[in-house]
């Protein structure tokens, strides 16, 4: 009976062996290593398989048409972190702590890109979807008022970046 089953057992494996490799396409895999470990290199198949069977392996290749298989150490692709975005503001403020309306708040970047806000008529400006991670220049332009920039580097939400007249013009 066991003779049976293990006649039967080949007759399958040789059957579905030669119906992939009627249906197989062309493919490639790619991977990335850890420290100088194992290799993604196979040619002269159709088939390919990268393993992770040790370090002491790493870079081994076997490769006998239709299949090659290289082993060593795999390392993921890890996924970049993305840039978030918070907001930022404060206010802007006078003489008493009044608040400074149609102030002119200036937000620019490193690579001198500009982004505007007006403040509200108690002093209040806000930028929206601010990149974490940068450096930025606040500055603020207002008719009667001088204003100190201030170089900020982002890094969570602030709502707290205010500003106080230095003097009348």
């Amino acid at each position: 009976m066991q003779q049976i089953n293990k006649i039967i057992t080949l007759i399958i494996f040789f059957l579905l062996s030669a119906c992939v490799q009627i249906h197989a396409q062309p493919y490639e895999l790619t991977q990335t290593v850890v420290a100088g470990g194992g290799n993604s290199e196979a040619t002269g198949g159709i088939y390919s398989l990268d393993s992770t069977t040790g370090q002491t392996a790493a870079g081994n290749a076997i490769r006998q048409t239709p299949y090659g298989m290289t082993v060593g150490f795999w390392n993921f692709d890890a996924l970049a972190p993305t840039a978030a975005s918070v907001t930022i503001g404060g206010r802007v403020t006078a003489l008493l702590r009044r608040g400074v309306s149609n102030a002119r708040v200036t937000l620019t970047n490193f690579n001198g890109e500009t982004r505007y806000a007006m403040t509200n008529p108690f002093g209040y400006y806000r930028f929206d979807e601010v990149e974490v991670g940068a450096t930025y220049i606040l500055e603020i332009r207002h008719k009667r008022y001088q204003f100190a920039p201030q170089v900020i580097s982002v890094s969570e939400e602030n709502e707290n970046l205010n500003f106080v007249a230095n003097e009348l013009w």
